[in-house]
């Protein structure tokens, strides 16, 4: 009582009870009373603040109301190129987890989605994605890989427009040697365009009875690399007599996200084919909200599916 200055206490871990914590609002310039721990229950804490009046008192954290949220299953799986079944990965390091997937492109949901087990085998090509759930605990974020597969290696490759000096990785033959790329776009893995549209043929010496064709990309919206603006896939037997077989207008981002990996998938009825041209349009201007609004866009390929 003798320290009229005293401006912080800590009586936390103690078992003082609330009456005796009312003797502190005889130190006039007593800010703050530290209290984490205490015998006092929280039915008495309002009315032992209003007591203390400006003495502030920090009661301390209590987690039993908190609800926390997961963090994201853990995808084990290297290879992302189909070419045997391949055994799905995935695990949590949180116990009493679940882990549920989709191979479909749809975000797991607690009630319907599979729920993960060991021995899981992927031999289509899908867009994986995964999640995990706990009893009162809020559900991690989505993690996704996409699983490629490529039945039908083209025999060989021709250029029909040149990409970026900078990104040129292997020519074309970059697009056709089953070697993914990581996201970062300067490892020489990718072939970036700017200024040309992606645009080259896919030769087989013999006809193929081909459905799909997938666009390996990479969308990094904070370095302007976007999903094309448009990908058509034509086919026939000659140069010269090509008909389209697909065309699609993949979503464009909203706002700005996390580098990733993306798939096109171009499918059509099932046509026996000896020449594949792909097209894929860069965007003509960047969104209004991006920081490099109304420049161009670039797209970034690494590899070509043919199924």
């Amino acid at each position: 009582k003798s320290l009229q200055h005293l401006q912080q206490i800590s009586i936390s871990g103690t078992h003082v009870s609330a009456k005796e914590m009312s003797v502190l609002k005889s130190f006039p310039g007593l800010s703050v009373v530290y209290a984490w721990e205490t015998k006092v229950p929280e039915s008495e804490r309002s009315a032992t603040q209003k007591v203390l009046g400006k003495t502030r008192i920090e009661w301390g954290f209590s987690g039993d109301t908190i609800v926390m949220k997961l963090n994201t299953p853990i995808i084990e799986n290297d290879a992302q190129i189909i070419t045997d079944p391949i055994e799905l990965r995935l695990k949590h390091y949180m116990p009493g987890v679940t882990i549920r997937y989709t191979l479909d492109g749809n975000d797991p949901d607690s009630l319907q989605s599979p729920v993960y087990k060991k021995g899981i085998m992927i031999n289509q090509q899908a867009m994986m994605k995964a999640r995990a759930f706990k009893e009162g605990w809020i559900s991690s974020d989505v993690v996704q890989l996409y699983f490629f597969k490529n039945k039908f290696k083209a025999d060989s490759v021709t250029a029909l427009a040149k990409p970026d000096d900078a990104y040129k990785g292997n020519g074309v033959l970059t697009l056709n040697d089953n070697i993914k790329g990581e996201t970062n776009f300067r490892s020489g893995k990718w072939l970036g365009y700017k200024e040309n549209n992606l645009e080259l043929l896919l030769h087989f010496k013999q006809p193929q009875a081909i459905s799909s064709v997938t666009l390996s990309g990479l969308v990094d919206i904070a370095s302007y690399i976007m999903p094309p603006l448009k990908i058509e896939v034509w086919g026939g037997n000659d140069a010269a007599h090509l008909k389209l077989l697909s065309r699609i207008n993949p979503t464009q981002p909203d706002k700005m996200a996390p580098v990733y990996l993306q798939g096109y998938n171009c499918a059509f009825p099932t046509q026996a084919l000896k020449i594949v041209k792909l097209i894929a349009e860069p965007l003509h201007k960047l969104p209004s909200w991006h920081q490099g609004k109304g420049e161009k866009g670039w797209v970034f390929a690494d590899e070509i599916f043919v199924n």
